[in-house]
């Protein structure tokens, strides 16, 4: 099952049957909506000896679904002899080779009539490795680069073979006029730079190298470039590789970074700027109070965060030398205080906070909390983007930037470890999502300062604070204004919980910073499935609006803490009757969610506006989630044994 893709869920495999899955292969396959490789509610997968991809949203499961695997399967990569080709042979030292089971097969020969089992084991896939037609090993090809016409690694008259380097390539850099610039995504198998050569990977470029990076030039030879766009990135587990790695601070502000190297070096190397350290024992939940300055022979310890400020009259680039950090990085936190812990991205390339085996949590809840320093135009001011589970605030996403320093939160003493696998060779710079069930709230002033909190319902979501999917509000001693909820005594950035209903009311706070009018906007809805209103009420007021239709605007004075509800009424998701009797309604995701239904037989019918049936079905669960082909409204019909029908509206959008 490889290359395929689904338009909903599952894009190898989806649905809540109960299949077992035996010496496959499951790759490369894409969903609109969730589970890449499989997606699966209400049912067990069964996969034996199978060789399946396990990113970030590669596998899904709704409500009481589990995954079956047993130990002989595998999640490395097939190696397929051309995959872009859609010939999905493997090589001979594929790690799919040979790693079946013979007791699960019936057939003689593969799907193109070689023999089934050879080498006295079957193979995982399609097609088995047959030494007389398929080779054992890539060919790779050596490239030297000339640098004949410019000085663009992306120019094919660059290179003596006259094709620019791919995936299967041994790439030789000798000492020439035109040195070598890597401008955008460039990935080779090998790669060796040559005495007195030099490489250099400038900002919106990245390098992966797949195997061994020589670097024979010290740290002139290899050389990330750094500018107000972004970093240059290098994604290779290589180890003792000498560079030179740059970072571009705008002037007049704080940066919180790391250095990705395995030297400590002093912050000497860091002359001219003001360098601080975070202290978890003297930071209050705000880390406004555990800040100290160091001096020039104080330790820059790799995996921690430090505070870098310039006051130079112009932005400046930082340019430090050292021998790149790869492999396993583990950096041991605290919780003698609070726990706000100031950590940093250890290598030289973004990692991926989500990728499936880039990091461990030791005693750490899940939310990153990033500061953006944000000093474009004339008001100059900073907050904190936070991400957790698939929600962001102020712009922040999974990806964390080379060399960028955040906070973690832990609830004891433990640490936090990262691997190889959290590298990417994504770029650094913010960006959005596509999330689920999103209210995305932002406060403004009359200088455009903002702050952001978010809202997000998730059925596996508790009332409580979760570790893996809430956020704490960490608020910015600047002059914008900090937007929060408060809910169960905590302030989150980002505060998850089950679902709405008309009896929900979040409580808002904002902390003013200036005087004058504030503004409070719904900037995102994503994908909210409920037909309740959104209403803000200011309770010491009485005023209301309902925010899907316009702003709340109101006057506040400096140092003032506005108390705010967020609420839920005037529903018509379905029928009174519906929900008096304890059942929940809702859309998600292109499905229908039928919850608190008792776990007790019923019989469920899903009816489309001509009166088609779409889902018919005999079910025995508390919960129910039902996909459907098309957006619109869908009549429910739920019918208990032995009790009453009910009849409810949702709208799938």
């Amino acid at each position: 099952m490889v290359n395929n893709t689904s338009n909903q869920y599952g894009g190898g495999i989806g649905g809540s049957g109960s299949p077992v899955i035996r010496n496959s292969i499951i790759w490369g396959n894409s969903a609109a909506s969730r589970g890449n490789q499989m997606f699966i509610y209400n049912a067990t997968f069964q996969l034996k000896n199978t060789c399946y991809e396990n990113g970030t949203g590669d596998n899904e499961i709704y409500y009481t679904a589990s995954f079956d695997f047993d130990e002989n399967c595998i999640t490395t990569d097939p190696s397929f002899i051309d995959a872009l080709n859609n010939d999905y042979r493997i090589y001979g030292s594929s790690p799919c080779a040979n790693s079946g089971e013979n007791s699960y097969n019936s057939e003689s020969t593969d799907i193109r009539d070689e023999a089934r089992i050879q080498n006295n084991i079957i193979d995982m896939g399609a097609y088995e490795w047959t030494s007389s037609v398929d080779p054992y090993d890539p060919v790779y090809i050596l490239a030297t680069w000339t640098g004949a016409t410019d000085t663009d690694w992306g120019t094919a008259s660059n290179w003596d073979i006259g094709t620019i380097p791919l995936p299967l390539y041994d790439v030789r850099i000798p000492d020439v006029s035109n040195n070598p610039v890597i401008g955008s995504l460039a990935n080779v198998h090998k790669l060796t730079i040559e005495p007195d050569a030099t490489l250099n990977i400038n900002p919106g470029g990245a390098l992966v190298v797949a195997n061994t990076l020589t670097n024979n030039a010290d740290t002139t030879g290899l050389v990330l470039n750094s500018d107000a766009t972004g970093t240059g990135r290098l994604v290779n587990n290589t180890a003792d590789v000498p560079a030179t790695v740059k970072q571009y601070l705008v002037k007049d502000g704080w940066h919180y970074m790391g250095i990705p190297f395995t030297e400590t070096p002093k912050a000497s190397v860091l002359s001219g700027l003001w360098v601080t350290e975070n202290d978890e024992g003297t930071a209050t939940n705000e880390t406004e109070s555990g800040w100290s300055y160091l001096d020039t022979t104080s330790d820059i310890v790799p995996g921690k965060g430090y505070g870098i400020y310039s006051n130079a009259d112009t932005d400046t680039t930082v340019t430090l030398y050292g021998t790149l950090l790869t492999g396993d990085k583990t950096t041991n936190t605290t919780n003698t205080n609070e726990g706000w812990n100031f950590i940093a991205n250890p290598y030289p390339c973004t990692i991926d906070w989500d990728a499936s085996g880039g990091k461990t949590l030791n005693n750490i809840q899940d939310a990153i909390y990033l500061w953006n320093p944000d000093l474009s135009g004339t008001n100059k001011y900073g907050r904190y983007g936070t991400y957790v589970d698939g929600v962001e605030t102020n712009g922040q996403t999974q990806y964390i930037a080379p060399m960028q320093g955040f906070f973690v939160k832990a609830t004891a003493a433990g640490s936090v470890s990262f691997t190889n696998d959290a590298k990417t060779a994504v770029a650094s710079n913010f960006k959005s999502e596509t999330l689920q069930s999103i209210i995305r709230l932002a406060a403004s002033d009359t200088e455009g300062r903002t702050d952001e909190t978010v809202i997000r319902f998730k059925t596996t979501a508790t009332n409580g604070f979760d570790g893996n999917m809430d956020a704490y509000k960490l608020k910015a001693n600047s002059l914008a204004p900090q937007l929060y909820s408060v809910y169960n005594d905590n302030e989150y950035s980002i505060n998850s919980i089950p679902r709405a209903d008309e009896e929900l009311i979040i409580p808002l706070e904002l902390m003013v910073k200036t005087n004058g009018e504030h503004t409070l906007s719904l900037i995102e809805l994503s994908n909210y499935g409920y037909t309740y209103p959104l209403i803000l009420k200011n309770p010491a007021t009485g005023e209301t609006v309902n925010l899907q239709n316009e702003d709340f605007r109101f006057e506040a004075s400096e140092g003032e803490t506005v108390q705010l509800q967020l609420g839920f009424s005037n529903s018509t998701v379905s029928s009174d009757e519906w929900l008096t009797n304890n059942l929940y309604l809702w859309s998600e995701n292109q499905s229908i969610v039928i919850s608190r239904m008792g776990n007790i037989a019923s019989k469920v019918a899903v009816l489309n506006t001509s009166g088609q049936v779409v889902y018919r079905a005999k079910v025995q669960t508390s919960e129910l989630l039902i996909p459907v082909s098309a957006t619109g409204m869908y009549i429910v019909r739920v019918k208990p044994e032995n009790g009453k029908a009910y009849n409810g509206k949702v709208v799938v959008r």
